[in-house]
This record gives structure tokens, sequence and C-alpha cells, in this order.
């Protein structure tokens, strides 16, 4: 009975790591189609100075 619940724990812990990876790439990959329809092949991020800082 034992050995049945660790295997049991097992398989459902490397099912739940290979469908969160899934998730992930499924998003990142929907994230990328939404950016190309915009039209934007290239994506410029660039931290600037604010004009007043906080005190």
């Amino acid at each position: 009975m034992r050995s049945m619940l660790t295997i049991l724990g097992i398989f459902i812990g490397v099912a739940s790591v290979i469908w969160l990876l899934a998730i992930g790439e499924g998003i990142s990959q929907e994230a990328q189609k939404q950016i190309e329809g915009l039209g934007a092949d290239n994506i410029m991020v660039r931290s600037i100075k604010p004009l007043n800082p906080p005190n």
C-alpha cells in the first residue's frame, strides 16, 4: 500500500511539472503571436531618468 502511494505521488509530481512547463510555453507562444500581430518585429526597452525625482 505504501509503495503504491509513493508511486502515485511521484506520478502526480512529474505530471504537474510537465503540465506547468506546457502552460508556460503556451503562454509564451501566445504572447509572441500577439506581438507579431502588431507588426512589431523588434521591441526596444530603454531606461530613462525621471524629470522630477521623488523626494
